[in-house]
């Protein structure tokens, strides 16, 4: 390893100049997120340009002049960075090495980097970077397909050899003519003229006759699994409690397309009831959209990384919410991507079984499946569906009730609110981040108050409910003017005679502004004793570290 080291200083060196896979750092340090970033971005550019590595390398100008740096100079810090850059990236990807090396008596640091895996781009905190010049920005779909289109074929196409259509479950191929009638109506003779042999080679499940991954995953008899290499078919259902106590589970083997019925039938889909506001009787619904289930189970088939060998999973939290998890990168990208361009991926991971399951009406491949979801929750005014998609995993929550009453009628009372602004709140009401951007929309439209990151549904909002308990909430939420705050401590201190400023934090919490946090709390009445004592109205007898604040007129 020391002479590829030594190789590649010499050579950027004798001719320095930046490219996609060597980057230059003179005396500068960055932080770790901005280390994450670059090696995102280095990673994937090698990937692309066919090399095993890529280099940054601290210590070295533009012109290729030595300058020392003392960046991490110790081991302790390199190791703390390299788990951090781990536990960030996809596939928990970290540096092959720190290498440092002495120069002229001047110190060069020099970060190894392993080429994104075939198929997969390098993330770091679930995003994907690229160069671009002297800068990093979120990887284009251009370079993202040719990461995943150049270095993964079809695993779905592949054939299985030595085995023929009697391998297959008679009562899923039936599923799956009944599935393909019902969503082509116009066809129900032409689909009955077919043998199975046909059938299945029109929808791409087999090639002349010949059964390929596709088809055993749908529709092959569970003993297939046995003869596939080194995947796992199977999906596993698990019940807990809200204690994270196992209560039940059951796996549920090939042929997915009958398994995806049988664990809708296992999840414990029962009524839920909800007063709407001015109503006197509850309205009555499934916890859970059953054709959201479906949507949820048939992406997680179609999307599953099968070379992971891992299991489907879906984990049934007691009557509160399902969380759904299939292996391998979410290949779009982010959520947000999805909604805000609502058109088709050019690229699938296992595009022949995603265009079979198409055929059969089981999945969306013209784009809008996430869209329906998310629209499945709204008309529930339930919260809408949480993405996970870190470690080269996507997981997905499901919520089954109303978990902010406020938010839920303030959607019914405002129908017109649009569905990306929609998306937005309800990523208020759970305290998620949001971006800049967004914020001064949903501010500037009155839908939001407060400061970054605690926003919350401004009470211009919540007061077109009616409902007082709401436009309670939100005025709690919002809390009052400064001038209120100073009025109670000193009619505490008028009471009291004295306080320290732990008394008036102890006094003073309880009727802040909810959207604060412990520290903001604490720096807001830090605010309100130094008003008062520039007005005049408050004195400190103590010390700084040993406050004690009396009224001046007392003192």
């Amino acid at each position: 390893m020391g002479n590829i080291v030594d190789e590649i200083l010499e050579k950027v060196r004798g001719s320095p100049h930046e490219n996609e896979v060597v980057e230059f750092k003179d005396r500068k340090t960055l932080n770790k997120d901005e280390m994450g970033e670059y090696f995102s971005a280095l990673s994937n550019e090698a990937n692309l340009k066919g090399t095993e590595f890529a280099w940054m390398i601290f210590g070295m100008t533009d012109d290729g002049r030595i300058v020392n740096s003392n960046f991490l100079d110790t081991v302790e810090s390199q190791n703390k960075l390299k788990k951090y850059i781990s536990e960030q990236t996809s596939g928990r990807m970290s540096y092959i090495d720190i290498h440092t090396r002495i120069v002229d008596d001047k110190r060069v640091l020099l970060f190894q980097i392993p080429a994104a895996k075939n198929g997969t781009p390098t993330t770091f905190k679930t995003f994907a970077y690229e160069r671009q010049g002297d800068s990093v920005f979120g990887l284009s779909d251009e370079k993202r397909m040719r990461i995943m289109r150049d270095s993964m074929p079809d695993w779905s196409k592949n054939l299985l050899d030595g085995f023929t259509i009697d391998d297959l479950d008679p009562e899923a191929i039936s599923k799956a003519r009944y599935y393909f009638k019902h969503n082509h109506p116009l066809k129900i003779n032409e689909c009955d003229s077919w043998d199975d042999v046909t059938f299945l080679n029109k929808m791409g499940l087999t090639i002349e006759g010949r059964i390929t991954y596709a088809a055993v995953v749908l529709l092959g008899n569970p003993e297939l699994e046995y003869h596939m290499p080194d995947c796992t078919l199977k999906m596993r259902w698990i019940l807990r409690d809200n204690d994270m106590n196992t209560i039940d589970n059951e796996f549920f083997p090939i042929p997915f397309i009958t398994a995806i019925d049988d664990i809708c039938s296992k999840i414990r889909n029962v009524k839920y009831e909800y007063f709407r506001p001015g109503t006197l009787f509850p309205d009555r619904m499934d916890t859970y959209e059953p054709a959201m289930l479906r949507e949820i189970l048939n992406n997680c088939v179609a999307h599953q990384d099968y070379r992971m060998n891992e299991y489907i999973t879906i984990v049934e939290y007691d009557r509160d919410r399902l969380v759904f998890k299939n292996a391998g990168q979410f290949i779009p990208g982010t959520i947000e991507k999805v909604i805000s361009s609502n058109s088709p991926a050019s690229y699938y991971r296992n595009r022949l079984l995603a265009e079979s399951m198409a055929k059969l009406g089981m999945v969306d491949v013209a784009g809008g499946g996430i869209i329906k979801m998310f629209k499945f929750q709204m008309a529930r005014f339930f919260p809408l569906p949480e993405y996970d998609l870190s470690d080269n995993h996507v997981e997905v929550t499901i919520t089954g009730k109303v978990i902010d009453k406020a938010f839920a009628d303030t959607l019914m009372k405002n129908p017109k609110i649009g569905f990306e602004d929609v998306i937005l709140l309800d990523k208020v009401q759970k305290n998620l981040p949001i971006s800049d951007k967004d914020a001064d929309r949903l501010r500037f439209k009155g839908f939001i108050e407060g400061r970054k990151p605690n926003y919350y549904i401004s009470p211009s909002l919540a007061s077109s409910t009616g409902d007082s308990v709401i436009k309670g909430k939100a005025l709690k939420q919002k809390g009052f003017d400064d001038s209120y705050y100073k009025d109670l401590i000193v009619k505490y201190l008028d009471e009291y005679d004295n306080a320290s400023k732990s008394d008036l934090c102890t006094f003073l919490y309880p009727k802040l502004p909810e959207a604060l946090d412990d520290r903001q709390r604490y720096n807001k009445v830090g605010n309100l004793i130094s008003a008062l004592k520039r007005e005049g109205r408050i004195i400190n007898t103590g010390s700084t570290r040993k406050s004690n604040y009396v009224l001046t007129r007392k003192q």
